[in-house]
């Protein structure tokens, strides 16, 4: 029995060259203004009605938290575009309200540049950081709450990848070492039923050339070939069901891997969009720079509010761009300075145009998984033909 136990015995699973969360997701899953690609759960063959409930469930997920996404980033590339537009508009103001807004222009940035004189301390924030948060305001109390979340979130997701990464990698183990005891315990018979057959032939040619009777031996031979084949079909039988069952766990451990991969690599695409949305890297560092711009702000609003000149400066401003149809009037008064240089307007395109480009690549990539999603869908469907009225009416 010694021999038989070293020959079955199970080797341990190791992860030793195993692919870590950022290779499994691929190079995109790095990139912060990139669009980390979505994959789709592949169709297959479908065990149960329940699994392809299941299956259709989280499908309905993931489009719709696509679906979401492509309407949040058509809003703000809208906005973008807008602020573009009145770029040109701008450009094409005539040349006495031209002078008129440049005036006013230059009063805003000069009572601006007083008010930092008046300023006991040194800013701790730059100017381009409060540019930043004066844009988006109020809405980012909101936002460091929801990007804290979805940083735990994905911190939670990519624990449960590595789990389920190693569970995989154990079943693909323990597929090998079966596989490797079905072919031994074939192998056995074979020997066995050869080994049966010589001592058939051994017997016969003993009792015709040597007229001796060798039955007990035949009796031995056929009991020790018999209890042989009877332990190695046993094996073979009980290794054959070893190896459907661990079929069935890895097709599970893939399938919940794949679902958690969906929902990390969503929970990664809205936080990389946050992050180059507010150029920071993590949810406390825009924390930090939200607290420094309103102590920052605070000390702007204490001379703000002492000038009415400002104020008349600001919506001279405002009322020259809104009767030239300027969408974000209120825009350019943080942006005061490119209205009175050329280079700073083109920086300002510069990043518009770049912000827009990251939105345009991150709204094909969900219209790209919405489509791929539609045919996974009609594929199960094919595959599946027992259920595919389900499968067609509920995805």
């Amino acid at each position: 029995m010694g021999f038989w136990k070293k020959l079955f015995k199970r080797k341990k699973a190791s992860l030793e060259g195993k692919p870590t969360i950022q290779e499994y997701l691929g190079a995109d899953g790095e990139n912060k203004t990139g669009y980390a690609k979505l994959e789709i759960q592949k169709a297959y063959r479908l065990e149960s009605e329940e699994e392809c409930f299941e299956y259709i469930k989280h499908l309905n997920e993931q489009k719709k938290v696509a679906k979401r996404q492509l309407s949040e980033l058509k809003e703000e590339y809208a906005r973008i575009g807008s602020v573009l537009n009145d770029v040109v508009k701008i450009e094409e103001i005539q040349e006495k309200d031209r002078q008129e807004l440049l005036d006013a222009a230059t009063r805003i940035d000069e009572i601006n540049k007083e008010r930092k004189k008046f300023q006991s301390t040194e800013s701790k924030i730059s100017e381009k950081q409060y540019q930043k948060m004066e844009e988006y305001g109020e809405s980012i109390r909101p936002m460091m709450a929801q990007l804290d979340e979805e940083e735990k979130y994905a911190h939670v997701l990519e624990q449960d990848m590595r789990h389920l990464e190693a569970e995989k990698t154990s079943i693909r183990y323990e597929k090998d070492e079966l596989q490797s005891k079905k072919t031994v315990a074939k192998k056995a018979v074979e020997w066995a039923v050869v080994l049966l057959g010589i001592s058939i032939v051994f017997y016969i040619v003993c009792m015709i050339l040597l007229k001796e009777d060798y039955e007990n031996f035949l009796y031995i031979m056929l009991g020790i070939v018999g209890i042989l084949l009877t332990i190695t079909f046993l094996v073979y039988q009980k290794t054959v069901k070893e190896l459907r069952l661990a079929d069935r766990k890895l097709n599970k451990a893939i399938l919940l891997l794949n679902r958690v991969k969906a929902r990390y690599v969503i929970t990664l695409n809205s936080i990389q969009y946050q992050y180059a949305k507010y150029e920071v890297s993590s949810a406390y560092e825009l924390n930090y720079i939200w607290g420094l711009y309103l102590e920052e702000r605070k000390n702007r609003e204490k001379y703000r509010a002492s000038s009415d000149r400002l104020h008349e400066a600001e919506m001279a401003v405002i009322g020259i761009l809104t009767e030239y149809m300027v969408e974000q009037p209120r825009f350019w008064i943080s942006y005061v300075t490119a209205l009175l240089d050329a280079r700073e307007m083109v920086e300002v395109r510069h990043d518009l145009n770049g912000r827009r480009k990251m939105l345009r690549e991150n709204m094909e990539g969900n219209r790209v998984f919405l489509d791929m999603a539609e045919t996974e869908k009609k594929k199960l469907a094919e595959i599946n033909p027992e259920y595919a009225q389900m499968i067609l009416a509920r995805a």
